[in-house]
């Protein structure tokens, strides 16, 4: 297994993993969907070691032609059954991603997620969804967990999707930079006014920033390592 790239939704990932069918082939790239990441009864949150050693049987199943995996999973999934594969990950700003995780799931149909039917028949407005303990924090939480962004080899920024992509292409050797396509975007009709009102609500995106302390401490920390701007309302 040479690669495992860990999909954080809302951030680059469907993108980024048509730019790996392009260069490793459609038949290498394993798609690992089979958990929710905001569901507290997946495995990966009941019992993390057990779901560590059922990946060890997973990866001694998959065809031979297999080098990447790809997919919503814990950072630390792979480790037992890849621990010389190289680890990628995308992040995206932690309001601009909760917003978009919410306006996605507005427009989405009812998937068995305990946390996207909740949010449904409810009727949860963002503040309420982004007040959810699952949501809170949500890389930190339930992508990262014990691990930190130190143990990647690479680090891609989904604002900065194009030239990071090419950044990554270098560093991996890749003869070809495959095209940067933006995939899976808003579905949400008036979209772009909802996120241009967000721009002038400062209350909202200060509490919506409070409620992921951690993510936004993440996500100045990667700014600041690469001297790019680190703003608080993300849609200004």
């Amino acid at each position: 297994m040479e690669l495992i790239s860990v999909h954080v939704l809302k951030a680059a990932g469907a993108s980024f993993r048509r730019a790996l069918a392009e260069h490793y082939g459609p038949e290498a790239v394993f798609g690992d969907y089979a958990e929710f990441m905001e569901d507290p009864r997946s495995l990966c949150h009941l019992d993390p070691e057990l779901a560590q050693r059922r990946a060890v049987g997973l990866v001694a199943g998959l065809p031979p032609r297999t080098t990447v995996i790809h997919g919503h999973f814990p950072a630390d999934k792979y480790l037992l059954a890849c621990p010389e594969a190289k680890r990628v990950i995308w992040l995206r700003h932690p309001v601009a991603r909760l917003v978009s995780h919410y306006y996605f799931w507005l427009t989405s149909d009812r998937h068995g997620n305990l946390i996207h039917d909740h949010m449904l028949e409810h009727e949860l407005d963002l503040p309420r969804f982004a007040r959810l303990p699952v949501m809170r924090d949500f890389v930190s939480n339930n992508i990262l967990k014990s691990m930190t962004i130190d143990d990647f080899d690479f680090v891609g920024l989904q604002e900065r999707y194009p030239s990071d992509l090419a950044r990554l292409a270098t560093a991996l050797g890749w003869p070809e930079r495959p095209a940067a396509r933006a995939d899976n975007k808003g579905r949400l009709p008036g979209y772009a006014q909802r996120l241009a009102r967000l721009a002038s609500d400062d209350d909202l995106i200060k509490q919506l920033a409070r409620l992921n302390q951690r993510d936004m401490e993440l996500s100045g920390r990667l700014a600041r390592s690469r001297n790019l701007p680190a703003p608080l309302n993300p849609f200004k």
